[in-house]
């Protein structure tokens, strides 16, 4: 008996065709990253705000829409599950993170099968780094905090991914900006409105340990 092996359904497609679906299945997986990683309120609220516009907004939902409140217990946001793995951040020491000489010398940052960790282990590898963005003392911070961190770096648009193969691989970019047409490119990373989508903590609050202090480290230089 002959075993034949199944292609991939659209390998058959030409190579722009190919590229075209790689694409739109990346905006797809897009769209399923901000549903779950950027902090917009109740999820239902959420869901039926996709499904009358058909995409996602940049923005909090709206959650007091007579026809469809939030559910307020059954959702992860609606419960605070979901803050065990989105940690809050310090908008203002990932900036400064990703404004540092060891930051600017990682991307563009290839990845695929065998890179593809290494988006996270820049962070996670980095001392200084988890206390510049991470608040330490409110408990243990995990590798898949980092990995939720990057979900929502992807999400609201400081991180991309361009490039991409059909096999997945690609190149990782600090996404850049123009401010307006009489300015230079801006660092999207910059802006806090950004951040809008994201928890973060008070920047101006006291610490342990000072931006300043952190960016002589010799793990940032």
């Amino acid at each position: 008996m002959m075993h034949h092996h199944h292609q991939p359904h659209n390998s058959h497609l030409p190579a722009h065709e190919r590229a075209f679906v790689c694409h739109v299945k990346f905006d797809e997986f897009m769209t399923l990253c901000r549903f779950i990683a950027l902090r917009q309120g109740c999820w239902h609220c959420k869901i039926e705000s996709f499904c009358s516009r058909g995409y996602l907004i940049n923005d909090i939902i709206a959650s007091n829409h007579p026809l469809f409140p939030p559910c307020k217990d059954k959702c992860p946001e609606c419960t605070g599950s979901i803050k065990e793995y989105f940690r809050p951040i310090y908008a203002m020491g990932l900036i400064y993170f990703l404004d540092s000489d060891y930051s600017s010398r990682a991307f563009p940052m290839t990845v695929d099968d065998q890179t593809r960790s290494g988006i996270v282990d820049m962070v996670w590898n980095n001392e200084v780094a988890l206390q510049l963005i991470f608040d330490r003392r409110s408990g243990t911070i995990k590798r898949y905090h980092v990995e939720g961190l990057m979900l929502q770096l992807f999400s609201v648009g400081i991180l991309q991914l361009t490039h991409v193969s059909k096999n997945g691989s690609g190149m990782i970019i600090l996404a850049r900006e123009k401010a307006s047409l009489n300015q230079f490119n801006n660092d999207r990373y910059k802006r806090k409105d950004v951040y809008k989508c994201i928890e973060t903590l008070d920047d101006s609050k006291s610490r342990k340990y000072k931006y300043e202090e952190l960016l002589i480290s010799p793990a940032l230089k």
